[in-house]
């Protein structure tokens, strides 16, 4: 499926949404596998700079882009896209508001985070048919496919911290993959309605 010429100028903003939660990811992975300050510092401290690193990369794209953000055709998308792209994203909040509620009531907050990773695992799949994204269809299914697999696959069981890790690991692969390509795209002279330019695979 090739992406929309349209939203193809919206990969830089994408990627600083993953690259944020892709570290809230790891912070949380490093919360829970020490519990010494100073390692759990000095990780944090890791994650922060190359997450910063990203986010200027991210910026550098997103100025680079500001042409074809600004067009028409990029407004005409989002005048489209706005409303089915908060409510999927309103959607999956409640699930996992209403998941944590339920396994907690159940004595089961080990599941928390598979579960967690499930749900934002498959809000990935929508996502992918609104902005007509290959990457997003996998990004869902690498979340959905750990979600179901490391609980039973870890001697940790559902609460090894490895399902952080692998989900920052995924956010931030996607990320990096779509910056790197809509920069190349930049740097061939791609225009926002150049359909040669095949985003998300």
């Amino acid at each position: 499926m090739s992406e929309l010429p349209s939203n193809r100028a919206g990969r830089s903003t994408g990627a600083m949404v993953l690259i944020f939660f892709g570290s809230a990811w790891l912070v949380g992975w490093t919360l829970l596998s020490w519990s010494t300050t100073a390692r759990r510092a000095a990780a944090i401290l890791s994650i922060g700079i190359v997450a910063s690193a990203l986010l200027v990369r991210a910026l550098q794209v997103r100025s680079a882009d500001r042409a074809a953000l600004q067009s028409q055709s990029a407004h005409e998308f989002w005048r489209t896209a706005r409303r089915p792209f908060h409510l999927i994203n309103v959607a999956q909040w409640i699930l996992i508001i209403a998941g944590v509620g339920v396994l907690a009531s159940l004595r089961l907050s080990a599941w928390i985070v598979p579960m967690v990773i499930l749900v934002v695992g498959a809000h990935f799949l929508p996502l992918a048919r609104i902005f007509a994204s290959r990457l997003y269809y996998l990004t869902g299914a690498a979340m959905i496919a750990l979600a179901v697999s490391y609980p039973f696959l870890s001697k940790l069981g559902p609460g090894d911290p490895i399902g952080c890790l692998a989900s920052g690991a995924i956010l931030w692969m996607t990320a990096l993959f779509m910056l790197r390509r809509r920069a190349g795209e930049l740097t061939r002279g791609a225009s926002p309605g150049d359909e040669s330019s095949v985003g998300g695979r």
